[in-house]
């Protein structure tokens, strides 16, 4: 880490020298902000923001009229950040990311250029598959279109590491994806993680390596096929593995995302003590929380603050009466950033989750609490739609029913 704050000083004082606008500076700043890259191991998001704004001024000074190449190069670069960025709007980060990707593309192209074309299209399938805006199964589509588009270049013998940043990402692109049928996809996810992992191994690629096997838990959690108990158990021993290299210490936020799933996963354990099972869900969630917030990534803290929620309400140990007040304390904080009119689906997901702990609630006025399960279904009703989400609709109403 020493180095590269040297390297980053040392690009620094270059640029103090270079006063003229010339192709030279813009490759300077390019090689200060792929440093400022580097430096963010460990998931700091000061020098992302750093790593923009080089990349920017890079491309105010540099025409693209006879820099083609490293003007490409820049735009990419720059998508690359900011996709990356999670802070101020997320949302807006990612359309500029692809906005960025498809500037680079009208100079990289798989004839001239196909390595940089290829990740570069990598990259943007991974921006779709994030992206918050527009339809989310045609943007997932056009994230496997990326993915394969760049396979036609992309191979293990020529450019392994790539390839298999390909084959994760269209591992991530299957399992999220809402068209085609799901159990099939997810079969799918499976099949690219392994194929990536064929390339990403614990030894020569690490980080990598543990990225993997995190989404292949994910995959596992989700997998429709074979023995649910034993895909959970794979889960398991998948997060568990990838926290061997995700350390709090060195990747903070990647450690708490596989602890979130850690703690999934335990909760929705099938095997083992359930009692047991919970309290190790409880104890990851919390963990989780040390680094996932609400200023720096909402949408997982709410996820968090759910899941939180839904244990505290499944606890077998402690005092009951308490356990409920901390899931409704916890579904109360989640809502703070699941609102109907940012985030409609999940609101009313927690919501709902909201109307079944006041139903059970042991303090507190029985009458007000019964009132306020029967508002907090009625509020979820609002999103969960019979014509949108018909198996939703169906919970809630039961739900709803069931208190007349």
């Amino acid at each position: 880490m020493e180095n590269i704050e040297a390297t980053i000083q040392n690009y620094k004082q270059v640029l103090m020298t270079m006063t003229q606008s010339t192709p030279e500076r813009a490759q300077t700043m390019l090689n200060l902000g792929n440093a400022y890259v580097e430096r963010n191991q460990g998931d700091k998001p000061e020098y992302i923001k750093a790593a923009i704004d080089t990349y920017q001024q890079a491309l105010n000074i540099l025409p693209k009229a006879g820099n083609e190449p490293l003007w490409a190069r820049l735009q990419s670069a720059l998508g690359d950040v900011l996709k990356q960025y999670y802070q101020e709007d997320r949302a807006e980060n990612i359309e500029a990311a692809i906005a960025a990707y498809d500037l680079a593309l009208t100079v990289q192209t798989p004839n001239v250029m196909p390595i940089a074309w290829a990740q570069t299209m990598l990259n943007r399938g991974n921006a779709y598959r994030n992206r918050i805006k527009g339809d989310k199964a045609e943007n997932i589509e056009q994230a496997i279109d990326a993915h394969k588009q760049a396979l036609t270049v992309l191979t293990p013998s020529t450019t392994p590491a790539e390839w298999a940043d390909t084959m994760n990402g269209l591992g991530n692109a299957y399992r999220e994806r809402l068209r085609g049928d799901r159990a099939e996809n997810i079969e799918t996810a499976i099949a690219a993680y392994n194929q990536a992992l064929t390339v990403r191994t614990q030894d020569t690629m690490p980080v990598e390596w543990a990225q993997t096997i995190n989404n292949l838990g994910n995959a596992y959690t989700e997998r429709l096929r074979g023995d649910r108990g034993q895909n959970l158990e794979a889960a398991i021993a998948a997060y568990t593995q990838a926290l061997i290299v995700r350390k709090r210490e060195t990747l903070p936020i990647a450690w708490a995302i596989s602890m979130l799933n850690l703690g999934n996963s335990y909760q929705n354990r099938i095997s083992g003590d359930r009692a047991k099972n919970i309290e190790t869900a409880i104890y990851a969630f919390n963990q989780a929380q040390a680094e996932i917030t609400p200023s720096t990534m909402p949408a997982d803290w709410a996820i968090i603050m759910n899941n939180l929620g839904n244990a505290c309400v499944e606890r077998r140990r402690g005092d009951r009466a308490q356990n409920l007040e901390a899931a409704i304390a916890a579904y109360n904080q989640a809502l703070t950033v699941r609102t109907q009119d940012t985030m409609p689906v999940a609101w009313a997901q927690t919501m709902n989750n909201l109307g079944n702990v006041y139903i059970e609630r042991i303090q507190g006025d029985k009458a007000e609490n019964l009132k306020a399960a029967i508002d907090a279904y009625q509020q979820a009703l609002t999103v969960r739609k019979r014509e949108g989400l018909p198996a939703d609709h169906r919970l809630t109403q039961r739900n709803l029913g069931h208190l007349y």
